[in-house]
């Protein structure tokens, strides 16, 4: 487990470094270093021994082939096909060397058949699953398992506390079991990830050569045609630190004067940002030719869902065509080119953008250009210039990135401005508050990484505590529902008591022949 790159590390557009099948884009590629066909000997019991390193780039370059992945989709139109049928569809995932499902999928009748002959089991985006949900995987019987996840992305939705804790959690912070850390992020141009890997990594994560358009991996960073080449951001030749045009740099805060707006339904709204961000996007696509309906090259992300319909509307009204709007939330795992953030609040409260694991999403979706449109002097006040955004101004403060919206066009603001933004700020944490961020938490956080934290939790004796904690409100919860529960009973009860006994009198009476006949009654 760990981070990487925003959680991913190069799950989706390269591997980890020194794997050569990793290394091209689109897996249409690939290093003469292995073949497909060596994906198949892994001696036969699911142990890959001497080939483990070569076997995992090339199942990803045989699954990415044109005809291989077409069999793929072919099996699994199959597998669809005869579900209904009486064995036959455990026939087919019996003769399976690959099984890909959901959690709750895992539990089902079919899967279950293969408990006892699974040799490994890889858990991806455990930190957003919760304990019982990533529990049901292990009913296999896996003899090998292989848990991934980014504990400092989002958790999973839960109703309680204690349902939010994951198998990560459990493992990492609780018993204190080592884990890896994956170290490289494959994604985002180095100005986009310096605020991450520092606040919420703890400076452990470091970025691959091809972030910045040298070295060798994913392609998508490096072409030279499209959003690329449009002159936003240039590529850059010997890992040089890539150029940026103006305001249209790697990173960007936007300072927009204006008020939120509260809806019926609680959601929240800003709709100057959302002007200003239509205005933007006419911007790119006019004079830097970015293709605002793909959402590989843009994806416009907000914090809250009145917000997303503000931005539909204005980009409807602007002529600007479908573009991808979203939630933070619907859009952790996720990538672009292009990523603009709409923050929204402007009250002086942060609302969800309190959430360090919900801004670390947003932060971390851009390849190549990240443009947050924000009210600064809220972003930078709340909480007394203690918080994770306000550590987010400041360095933008201090890599002259910050300016101010503009109909005519941002202008970078002034000094003065900056000056009271970095008094605002003075007392912004260098670390997240988190044990993860901080040497990986528990007893694997260093000493000298807990020193460097700004107050960060490191120690093991705060993740007791914070064990404790949950273990308490876990049993107050069980307490609580048991309670529910037996009032619950009671009250059933009492009311079919009730039911049986609550009857309307007769009015009268009648005996004839042994049988007793009720009138005028219920």
């Amino acid at each position: 487990g760990g981070g990487g790159g925003g959680g991913e590390s190069g799950r989706e557009d390269g591997g980890e470094a020194g794997s050569g099948c990793f290394g091209d884009s689109d897996c249409d590629g690939g290093s003469d270093d292995c073949s497909v066909g060596e994906c198949s000997s892994d001696g036969g019991d699911g142990d890959w021994g001497g080939v483990a390193a070569a076997a995992w780039p090339c199942l990803r370059r045989a699954l990415c082939a044109g005809e291989l992945e077409l069999a793929v989709r072919e099996a699994a139109d199959a597998l669809r096909a005869v579900a209904g049928q009486d064995g036959a569809a455990e026939e087919l995932l019996l003769s399976a060397r690959f099984v890909f499902c959901t959690c709750s999928v895992a539990g089902s009748h079919l899967v279950r058949q293969l408990t006892g002959s699974v040799a490994w089991l890889v858990l991806d985006e455990a930190s957003q699953a919760t304990e019982p949900e990533a529990i049901v995987p292990f009913g296999s019987l896996p003899r090998r398992a292989v848990v991934c996840g980014d504990p400092r992305q989002l958790a999973p939705m839960a109703r309680t506390r204690p349902m939010e804790r994951t198998l990560m959690d459990r493992l990492m912070i609780e018993l204190r079991q080592p884990h890896l850390f994956l170290d490289t992020q494959y994604r985002m141009h180095p100005d986009i990830s310096a605020f991450p890997r520092s606040f919420f990594y703890g400076g452990r994560l470091r970025d691959a050569p091809s972030t910045c358009g040298g070295g060798q991996g994913d392609g998508r960073t490096a072409q030279a045609g499209g959003w690329a080449g449009s002159g936003v951001v240039r590529p850059s030749r010997g890992g040089a630190p890539c150029a940026s045009d103006g305001w249209l740099g790697p990173l960007t805060v936007l300072d927009v004067p204006g008020s939120e707006e509260r809806s019926g339904a609680g959601s929240i709204s800003n709709r100057a940002e959302a002007q200003a961000i239509a205005a933007a996007l006419r911007t790119l696509r006019d004079s830097h030719r970015l293709e605002l309906t793909n959402p590989t090259r843009l994806k416009v992300l907000t914090f809250y869902a009145a917000q997303v319909a503000a931005l539909r509307r204005a980009v409807r009204e602007a002529g600007l065509g479908r573009v991808f709007i979203s939630t933070v939330d619907g859009a952790q795992g996720s990538e672009a080119s292009v990523i603009v953030l709409s923050c929204v609040r402007a009250s002086g409260s942060l609302g969800f953008l309190q959430d360090q694991r919900r801004l670390n999403v947003g932060l971390t979706r851009a390849q190549r250009a990240l443009l947050v449109f924000a009210h600064v002097h809220t972003l930078a006040g709340a909480a007394g210039g203690t918080g994770a955004t306000a550590a987010l101004v400041r360095h933008a403060a201090d890599a002259g990135r910050i300016y101010t919206w503009h109909p005519a066009g941002p202008r970078r603001m002034g000094e003065a401005a900056v000056a009271s933004i970095r008094a605002l700020t003075a007392r912004a944490p260098t670390c997240a508050d988190d044990s993860a961020a901080c040497g990986g938490g528990g007893a694997a956080c260093a000493p000298a990484a807990s020193e460097g934290c700004g107050g960060g939790r490191c120690s093991g004796e705060a993740a007791a505590q914070d064990a404790a904690e949950r273990v308490r409100e876990m049993e107050a919860y069980v307490r609580r529902a048991r309670e529910a529960e037996e009032d619950k009973s009671q009250k059933r009860r009492r009311r079919e008591l009730l039911e049986r006994v609550a009857f309307k009198p007769p009015s009268s009476y009648s005996h004839d022949g042994g049988v007793l006949a009720a009138t005028g009654g219920a």
